[in-house]
């Protein structure tokens, strides 16, 4: 049998916000002071998929304008979200003309969400024969779920990625069928979209309700069931749990269509994508490109067949990499401010030309390990990695350790809340010892960001920020190396 086409289709928001904040501490800042985080996280995901999976079809997607439905069923929709952070803003216009040099299909409609897009697509390709992969780390598009359409988590913090087909979803959501999704979602409501749910149902409430009564709609016809304030909450809110559900349910039907042709992906024009290059300063990312559209089957035969213009390819090729085992992700970028401008780099220490160890801990071994040798320190330098800024909202994505020069241990957490703060727990001994000096970078974030799972932070402090202000108090001190 023939393997299925793929289709794949990303998530561009979900996928920029996500680029931008894994930069949050480190900025990617060019020689003209333009913020290129968002930017730069995006390609990056982007060329990263297109560099692992190879697909034949592949499209972005784009919010525009809002969802005129569900704010209009409920004005205060999305209504609490920050001001978009204004390298974000900027972003989009580079990113919209980056895609178009790389011919690659931008979907947005006015009025529609990028998740309706996404939804609307996937089914119709569905039906054409296509497996589609949804590519976001939003949790919601795991209602979308069939034996045809998967989610496709890119890597993040040294995690790979995640592939959420039928039965992962049915796992992670404790469900029959992904469709429940929508009733999960409805019941406990969404606060990054502000989504109300139900008053006091939360994660393990919601799914304990649909093991016993499958969807929103059975729960509300059996309230006599329920007991106490549960029952007198659920009874007085049914309304609002139907319209959270409506909210959290992503539209099949939008105006547009999947033709297999249009989202071909073809080779990329590159001297247009190397003139938008040259201005953002990204000359390691436009030798990544060239690697990887050469490396992969797109310079022979495209997807429908036709010959791709592979002489003209190398005649633009200039200074690339000869490593083709190179690992394109979030974090493939220098350690300097500038990121791809090669005489702003060239005064800097690199990985290639510094003496280092850097090691992954993620078995309950070396976590043991870790925790003895982090108790045998003075001074300690810690640093939270988060999914946002906003203390309130961000979760703990992993912690980074480092106590001797050139030595660095990163402990990655699960995306289950409980199980973060089961496996935080047991690096209690070391946060609370008030022995240990704990040195970081704006501590006053990691200390609240650990207090948000239970977790105090004991001992002498050492801000290496607030040392920067002290000793340089004109200059910008987010990125302190």
């Amino acid at each position: 049998m023939a393997e299925k086409k793929r289709l794949f289709l990303l998530d561009a928001f979900a996928l920029i916000f996500r680029g931008y904040y894994a930069f949050i501490k480190n900025p990617r800042i060019n020689s003209k002071g333009m913020d290129t985080s968002a930017i730069l996280g995006f390609m990056n995901s982007l060329m990263d998929v297109i560099k692992r999976e190879k697909p034949n079809h592949l499209a972005v997607a784009f919010d525009k304008g809002g969802s005129k439905m569900r704010n209009e069923a409920y004005p205060e929709y999305k209504s609490h979200r920050q001001e978009t952070p204004e390298a974000i803003k900027i972003a989009i216009p580079y990113i919209h003309k980056i895609l178009k040099a790389m011919h690659i299909p931008i979907i947005e409609k006015e009025g529609y969400e990028a998740d309706d897009l996404i939804g609307t697509l996937s089914k119709q390709a569905e039906k054409a024969g296509f497996k589609t992969y949804m590519v976001t780390p939003d949790k919601d598009f795991a209602q979308l779920v069939s034996d045809n359409i998967v989610m496709y988590k890119p890597a993040r913090m040294g995690n790979g990625i995640e592939i959420w087909d039928v039965d992962k979803v049915k796992e992670k959501f404790e469900i029959d069928d992904p469709i429940q999704v929508i009733d999960y979602l409805g019941m406990m409501g969404d606060a990054a979209d502000n989504i109300p749910g139900l008053p006091g149902v939360g994660d393990k409430t919601a799914k304990k309700f649909l093991k016993e009564y499958g969807s929103l709609e059975n729960l509300l016809a059996h309230t006599d069931e329920l007991k106490g304030k549960m029952k007198e909450k659920v009874e007085a809110n049914a309304e609002l749990g139907k319209l959270s559900k409506k909210l959290a349910t992503i539209m099949l039907d939008c105006p547009v269509e999947f033709h297999e042709k249009d989202f071909e992906l073809n080779t990329p024009d590159f001297e247009k994508v190397a003139e938008i290059f040259k201005e953002l300063e990204f000359k390691r990312l436009l030798e990544n490109m060239h690697k990887t559209f050469n490396l992969s089957s797109y310079d022979s035969v495209n997807s429908s067949g036709k010959e791709s213009k592979k002489e003209d390819v190398k005649e633009q090729k200039t200074n690339i990499s000869q490593n083709s085992g190179e690992q394109l992700d979030m974090f493939s970028v220098p350690a300097n401010n500038s990121d791809e401008n090669e005489s702003f780099t060239s005064g800097f220490k690199t990985l290639e030309t510094t003496d280092h160890f850097y090691q992954f801990i993620n078995t309950a071994t070396a976590q043991k390990l870790l925790l003895k040798k982090l108790l045998e320190q003075k001074s300690v330098c810690f640093d939270t990695e988060t999914t946002g800024l906003n203390t309130l909202t961000a979760e703990l994505v992993g912690i980074a350790f480092s106590y001797e020069k050139g030595k660095g241990y990163y402990l990655p957490f699960p995306d289950d809340r409980e199980k973060t703060i089961e496996l935080l727990e047991k690096f209690r001994p070391f946060f609370e010892n008030e022995e240990i000096e704990k040195v970081g970078q704006n501590l006053k974030y990691d200390i609240k960001i650990l207090s948000n799972y239970g977790m105090k932070v004991r001992g002498k402090y050492f801000d290496t920020m607030l040392a920067h202000y002290l000793i340089n108090p004109d200059m910008r001190h987010n990125s302190v190396r």
